[in-house]
């Protein structure tokens, strides 16, 4: 059986990998189609210079002598097939006659390589230059009636005269800039996809995140209504217990055999005094009275109630005042305080430091002990989770209470030189 955050961590990992796997597909077919259509458009610009040289042909069959005004009328007849350039030249690459302004300089054109079979094409600028020799006629007429039918087999303009035309492939642009319009299309597409997975990721994490903190809450709720219950509970008979212990240990003698087990049980109930005080500060430290305080006052005065020849307090970089319950907070720092030396070897010091940034204020409690076991970093706040023999695993939950209370979070982690960190950030 799935459970519901388990779904919800299938559901938001499937939603990237979806995403992926459609981006993917989207690329790859929209770079397939723009390979094909520069292959398409080879062939199209290919077979463009092929029938216009064909047709140039028809148009010059009969003519004896080339003209630029013919040329010209033809360049017009032919601009809407993307022709621009029309040129005759001669055996050694003399111009005889030409029409319109070429893309690129004549003296480039290599008359050797030319082929009545088979044209010669090359990028020219913007253009496509092709360029093939007159050749020989099979016999016919003329198709345009610009020359005179004589039925010869040689055509007029000799065998060895070239013909070059500058022609703009006008559908093969067409078909690259439709299969580009459609790349863009899909990586648009693509993006869109991101973003809006983006989104559902984060509002994913977001929900995930308040069902964590509302379950984390129903469960405090619960604890402190048992807590409460058990502290009223318990505190009235063992204050009972207490006073009567302390009445029996003051009339015993110093010498009394029983005046030392007398005093055990006024230990023990001094220690569940405490527990039941943690137990009801743990059900109200919901309740903040925040006021304008220096931070440097409340870390130093928490320094002063535990022992301070150990605490070591670092706030030089530290000025103005920040909004926080000034008891509340000092309470928070004092637990830290006695955890950390606790956790401490005998004479190694606690260190305390303060520093802002902005509109944040840092305050982190560093002790050189042991550290935090992996993955325990968000366990040591969960109520009654403790590694003490005689602690009650209420301070830190009660410290993150209060935290969250100011707006703030409370994070433990490990020095890299050793010791555990506890760092707590408020925002002003």
């Amino acid at each position: 059986m799935i459970l519901p955050t388990q779904a919800t961590q299938w559901t938001r990992w499937f939603l990237p990998l979806a995403t992926l796997l459609m981006g993917m597909t989207l690329v790859f077919t929209g770079l397939s189609g723009y390979r094909q259509a520069q292959r398409a458009a080879e062939q199209v610009t290919a077979a463009q210079a092929a029938d216009l040289l064909r047709s140039m042909r028809q148009e010059l069959w009969l003519v004896e002598e080339a003209e630029d005004a013919l040329l010209a009328e033809i360049l017009v007849e032919y601009e809407a097939q993307g022709l621009r350039y029309i040129a005759i030249l001669q055996k050694g690459g003399a111009l005889a006659a030409s029409a319109g302004r070429p893309e690129g300089a004549l003296d480039s054109i290599d008359l050797s390589s030319a082929s009545a079979t088979d044209p010669r094409t090359e990028v020219v600028g913007s253009r496509v230059r092709a360029t093939a020799r007159m050749g020989r006629a099979k016999g016919g007429k003329s198709h345009s009636g610009r020359g005179r039918s004589r039925g010869t087999r040689e055509w007029r303009l000799g065998s060895k005269s070239a013909l070059v035309l500058e022609f703009e492939p006008l559908l093969a642009r067409d078909l690259v800039r439709g299969s580009i319009s459609t790349l863009v299309v899909m990586i648009v597409a693509l993006a869109l996809l991101i973003a809006t997975s983006a989104i559902v990721w984060r509002l994913t994490q977001l929900a995930e995140r308040s069902a964590r903190q509302l379950q984390r809450e129903r469960h405090l709720a619960s604890l402190g209504e048992m807590s409460a219950v058990l502290g009223h509970e318990i505190r009235n008979p063992l204050t009972s217990l207490k006073g009567h212990a302390q009445l029996l240990v003051e009339k015993l003698g110093e010498d009394h055999p029983v005046r030392a087990k007398a005093e055990r049980v006024v230990n023990e109930a001094v220690r569940l005094e405490q527990l039941t005080n943690e137990i009801l500060l743990f059900v109200r430290s919901g309740q903040l009275e925040v006021c304008e305080c220096d931070p440097r006052e409340v870390a130093r005065e928490a320094a002063s109630q535990v022992d301070s020849d150990r605490v070591t307090v670092l706030d030089e970089e530290v000025g103005g005042r920040w909004p926080m319950d000034k008891g509340r907070m000092q309470q928070v720092l004092v637990n830290l305080l006695r955890n950390g030396l606790q956790a401490s070897p005998p004479g190694m010091p606690v260190e305390l430091s303060l520093s802002t940034g902005g509109e944040r204020l840092e305050i982190t409690v560093r002790d050189h002990g042991a550290g935090i076991a992996l993955g325990a970093e968000h366990k040591v706040f969960e109520p009654f989770h403790t590694d003490r023999v005689h602690g009650t695993g209420l301070g830190l939950t009660i410290a993150r209470r209060i935290v969250e209370g100011h707006g703030g979070r409370i994070e433990a982690g490990n020095h890299p030189e050793g010791g555990a960190v506890f760092r707590i950030v408020l925002e002003a």
